[in-house]
């Protein structure tokens, strides 16, 4: 056993020795009383005492005497304080007496939630009013069981939402939202995206065209990571060889971690998942990694590579440095 556990092991058995005192001392001294009051001996000023001793002629444990400013009366109706009537609550502090009755800090919190409610009903849509309803009944009801769940069901739909910063799959009607355009949630346990807003009405459309096949012979000649200039705009493209994601594409824009925000996905069977504008600019790169690639070296002075600060004269004019210029 360690010192630590050595000292709070003792203070343990010091303040249990010193409980079990406390109580032997009261249990004996309640003895003695009771003895003492049973005796009734006219010499003990304990039974000769109106206060305590039931036996005494003028026994009355509600007597005054001894109370400073006493006259030998006891105080009448003539000569006490008026105490106004306790105002009327619309909302007890504990459900008018019963302990079942919400306390003061639940029926605050969850009208505060219900306020939240009222105002995003817009976000919220039929929801809202549903909720809304829930919230009323229970602080109707004066219940504490009933506000408690009532709080649990109104606490995830007040939270305030945070933009999705990947896009995403809509949880409730399965359409594909942009990045940070719409709201990331977390309804079942599980991280997700929603509308800001009522979900789209889902209208019967001609069958979009195939998305198309990246060629798997370009695809096997990009190197696992590369950073491309596209029309001025930094980008990279993941491609990894090994793994889970073998075969997937991964699209981000910048080039510092931080900066980074993915813009779609191309999967094993060529169908991308992400903007349209990320299409092209995945397209335009695989049309020639190579000089995409150096263009992004020629601007930032790193390699398009492998991202390492570019030293020499020539791979500064490549964008590539040495090796990496035969990985393509």
């Amino acid at each position: 056993m360690t010192p630590a556990a050595k000292a709070a092991e003792t203070r343990k058995r010091n303040a249990e020795k010193k409980s079990r005192e406390s109580a032997a001392r009261i249990r004996e001294m309640k003895k003695r009383f009771a003895d003492r009051v049973a005796a009734a001996d006219p010499s003990d000023p304990l039974t000769d005492d109106h206060h305590w001793n039931p036996e005494h002629p003028n026994f009355d444990p509600d007597c005054y005497c001894g109370t400073p400013g006493w006259t030998g009366k006891k105080p009448t109706p003539t000569n006490t304080v008026d105490v106004p009537d306790p105002i009327e609550r619309p909302l007890p502090s504990r459900g008018n007496g019963s302990s079942n009755g919400p306390t003061e800090k639940q029926v605050g919190y969850l009208e505060s939630l219900k306020a939240k409610i009222e105002a995003a009903a817009d976000r919220l849509g039929p929801d809202a009013q549903t909720l809304i309803e829930i919230a009323i009944e229970a602080l109707a009801s004066n219940d504490r069981q009933k506000v408690s769940e009532a709080i649990e069901l109104l606490k995830p739909a007040a939270a305030p939402k945070r933009r999705n910063r990947y896009g995403g799959d809509c949880h409730k009607c399965g359409a594909y939202i942009e990045a940070e355009a719409g709201l990331l949630v977390k309804p079942n346990g599980r991280w997700g995206v929603e509308h800001d807003g009522p979900c789209p009405e889902k209208t019967e459309t001609a069958p979009a065209p195939a998305a198309p096949v990246v060629d798997s012979e370009k695809l096997s000649k990009l190197p696992k990571s590369g950073y491309y200039m596209i029309d001025g705009n930094r980008y990279r493209l993941d491609a990894p060889k090994s793994g889970k994601w073998t075969g997937f594409l991964f699209l981000k824009t910048g080039s510092d971690y931080h900066e980074q925000k993915r813009l779609g996905t191309y999967g094993p069977t060529g169908d991308w998942r992400g903007s349209e504008n990320g299409r092209t600019v995945v397209e335009a790169i695989l049309a020639d990694p190579k000089e995409a690639a150096a263009e992004y070296g020629r601007n930032t002075g790193t390699c398009g590579r492998c991202h390492a600060k570019l030293e020499d004269e020539d791979s500064r004019k490549l964008g590539l440095g040495p090796v990496c210029r035969s990985k393509f």
